[in-house]
């Protein structure tokens, strides 16, 4: 394994420079003074050069106010950074010039492009879902727990200060203890724009559940707190309800599930106490009154409920307590901002102080693989007439696939299987 030194500031390289990047990832770097982008990669020379010029401008828009304001070192920074930035041919030699790598890939790619990464001694954060299938994601694990690097999983809703608020209220006991987590989330769906690789279960491994359900389910376990288990899951409804969209530019009969319901247990190793999560992950369906968001935490002592205007924007939080059988509401918090930005913002910061500070990030590797197999456990039960299944039979599951099949076939063959009722 390589021995690579975190130099004064982070030198980040980018994997993927499709619309998370280009939208979300790249205008926030120059607000972070700790790390910078030197490098970027794509399948698609054009996609990175485009990437490129974004970033470019991003640097030239943050400079240019903070001269304005007398910020010298920031616009300084900000011009110096458009110095440097180069667009690589091969992943090889782009991680040869970087300390820490933002993967941005379709699913199919997060796995080996982070074994990549973490054998030459980076560090590392993978959008999500962290690959196709649970036992995708298992295929890294001695890598990642050898690693030099630490591996992220990117869950920057966990970050959005509205989710933030509502977590102090928790861990600060408003609710009591913590009897029940629903967490609704909808949109209307991958548009005309989306790569191919959103409608290809064998390119992304799964449809609105792997996409849009694995924000659900990773933010309702941290809510709840990720020192409490997952032990069992149920489907509650896992289908198609619009077969035909316009993806990747044409209409097209959609071969992955577009709606998902699952009902989680949690249980607390210390008091074996439970707690029920029921998350969503649609790509058809709008909430009541225009929103397209609903949580709620329910505890012995009340209740926290948020709700959301759409992808994060805006969120209000509303919180009840009972005392002696009576309940009074209260609002807590009205934020309506940015939220979504913000996030990310916040996400990929973590991810470069924790590359500098050699310190782990929360939402660890370990976090991000038990999602997966939450949400693979949800897809056999459905399967399997919405009976509960535990974490174990799905990974027994998994296990018998792979002494099945030819070790390159598994992954293949498990996504295959897990989305055979969605295919039509």
């Amino acid at each position: 394994m390589e021995e690579h030194t975190v130099t004064e500031r982070v030198r980040i390289g980018i994997l993927g420079c499709g619309n998370i990047t280009r939208r979300y990832h790249l205008p926030q770097y120059p607000k972070i003074p700790e790390g910078r982008v030197v490098a970027l990669y794509d399948t698609n020379w054009v996609a990175a050069e485009t990437a490129k010029e974004l970033l470019l401008a991003a640097l030239a828009q943050q400079a240019a106010p903070a001269k304005e304001r007398g910020d010298a070192l920031t616009a300084a920074r900000c011009q110096e950074d458009q110095v440097g930035i180069t667009v690589y041919e091969r992943i090889e030699q782009m991680l040869e010039q970087v300390d820490a790598v933002d993967i941005a890939t379709p699913p199919i790619w997060h796995g080996p492009h982070a074994r990549m990464a973490l054998e030459r001694g980076l560090s590392v954060m993978v959008e999500k879902p962290m690959a196709r299938t649970w036992w995708e994601a298992a295929q890294i694990s001695p890598v990642v727990h050898g690693a030099k690097g630490f591996y992220q999983h990117n869950e920057n809703w966990i970050y959005n200060p509205a989710y933030q608020l509502v977590r102090g209220l928790i861990e600060g006991g408003a609710v009591g203890r913590v009897q029940r987590v629903q967490w609704f989330q909808a949109h209307t769906g991958p548009d005309a724009f989306t790569p191919f690789w959103f409608s290809d279960p064998q390119a992304a491994g799964g449809g609105s559940l792997t996409d849009w359900g694995v924000h659900s389910t990773c933010c309702a376990w941290y809510l709840a707190g990720f020192d409490k288990q997952p032990t069992k899951v149920r489907s509650d409804g896992i289908g198609v309800k619009m077969r035909q969209r316009i993806l990747a530019g044409r209409l097209q009969r959609v071969q992955v599930e577009d709606d998902a319901l699952l009902e989680v247990t949690l249980t607390d190793p210390a008091s074996g106490s439970e707690t029920l999560l029921l998350v969503e992950g649609t790509w058809s369906r709008f909430a009541p009154s225009g929103k397209s968001s609903l949580i709620r935490v329910e505890g012995t002592r009340g209740e926290i409920e948020v709700e959301g205007s759409g992808f994060g924007t805006e969120e209000t939080v509303h919180v009840t307590t009972r005392f002696a059988g009576e309940r009074s509401q209260h609002l807590q918090s009205s934020i309506g901002r940015e939220l979504m930005d913000e996030s990310f913002l916040h996400e990929i910061r973590n991810f470069v102080v924790c590359v500098a500070q050699k310190q782990p990030p929360v939402v660890s590797y370990d976090i991000g693989l038990t999602t997966m197999a939450i949400l693979g456990a949800g897809y056999l039960s459905e399967i399997r007439s919405r009976q509960a299944v535990t974490l174990e039979e799905f990974q027994d599951f998994c296990a018998g696939c792979e002494a099945k099949y030819p070790r390159e076939q598994v992954a293949s063959e498990i996504i295959r299987y897990l989305m055979s009722p969605y295919a039509g």
